[in-house]
């Protein structure tokens, strides 16, 4: 099975006017185990570090992949 991991915010409040948001995530499903990931989001633009899909082995077709944020890290600097 192939996945790609494409983030969106829908937060209440704008992203900082500088800096860079640094998201780290876990997928779970994965026969090997979790699979785990960080995007860099820019600020304002909301622009991110684009990520080729990966390739995870699942006990079968059906199986549901699921992703959370674990991590976020805003450095104001970039």
């Amino acid at each position: 099975m192939t996945f790609k991991v494409k983030p969106s915010y829908y937060g209440l409040d704008d992203l900082p006017n500088q800096g860079i948001v640094e998201l780290t995530y876990k997928v779970k499903g994965a026969k090997d185990g979790a699979v785990t990931g960080t995007f860099e989001i820019e600020c304002p633009t909301g622009k991110y570090s684009d990520w080729s899909e990966e390739l995870v082995q699942t006990s079968s077709s059906g199986t549901k992949l699921t992703a959370k944020v674990t991590d976020i890290e805003y450095n104001e600097w970039g």
